[in-house]
């Protein structure tokens, strides 16, 4: 039987890759040898996030075509993360796939024409938990900052097992901030120290593309100077599953 929480709530889950199946890092290695010789970085940056748009946006979209005539997409974002994310509402109609004749409508205007002639696709961006503070994110997820703050002292003291013991969200918010790619464009240096430590083939991979491109990473931080002591990840992080109690949002 699937325990996974779209089963529990009576949903059916999809996962989706992109069509032609190359990894990220196949992706910048390409870019790496569109761009060698040009002056421009090859590596995603806040003004060209393609490893979100290719990797991500674009391999759902031909589902969320595909779902129906009214589409939600719900997303994790909080205001507090960054400024860009502050300006964002709770609710917005999704111009892109959203029929002609209701993109430029607010959400409430759409809906209301929508139900009055449903012809055509509406589409909605849903930021649940937009104004949420990081307790309350916890809290939905039954545990808090400071249970998380003391199981990162105890994986510190090399205590792996009682440090994941009934923990309930990603281990890896034991050892970084961010659940994101391990070794993210955006993570703090501490996270990518972290990243790097735990995947060290990935980050001899971006230091060779440091090296071949002339480009650093991260401005400033080239991962080819980073020396780490690989580390393996603890056993005991590969038996947690996310407990459905932390979709409660749904």
């Amino acid at each position: 039987m699937d325990n996974s929480p779209a089963y529990t709530l009576g949903h059916e889950l999809h996962v989706v890759r992109r069509y032609d199946g190359m990894s990220l890092a196949d992706i910048i290695w390409r870019r790496v040898g569109k761009t060698l010789g040009t002056g421009k970085p090859p590596f995603p940056s806040m003004s060209c996030r393609y490893c979100t748009s290719d990797s991500k946006v674009a391999p759902i979209e031909p589902l969320l075509r595909r779902t129906g005539d009214l589409v939600i997409r719900a997303l994790g974002l909080r205001s507090e993360e960054s400024p860009g994310r502050s300006k964002r509402s709770v609710v917005e109609v999704r111009k892109d796939i959203t029929t002609k004749r209701l993109k430029d409508l607010s959400p409430e205007e759409a809906l209301e024409a929508w139900l009055a002639n449903p012809k055509g696709r509406l589409a909605f961006n849903w930021n649940p938990i937009l104004d949420w503070p990081i307790d309350q994110v916890w809290e939905a997820c039954c545990t808090s900052q400071a249970e998380l703050d003391a199981r990162r002292r105890l994986y510190d003291m090399e205590l792996p097992g009682m440090a994941l013991q009934g923990w309930p969200a990603s281990p890896t918010y034991l050892w970084q901030s961010r659940h994101s790619c391990a070794i993210c464009i955006f993570g703090s240096r501490a996270d990518v120290r972290a990243g790097a430590a735990y995947k060290p083939d990935l980050h001899r991979e971006i230091s060779d593309m440091e090296q071949t491109s002339g480009f650093a990473w991260q401005q400033g931080n080239p991962l080819s100077n980073l020396h780490i002591t690989p580390k393996a990840i603890p056993a005991e992080a590969h038996l947690i599953q996310p407990l459905p109690r932390a979709y409660a949002l749904a």
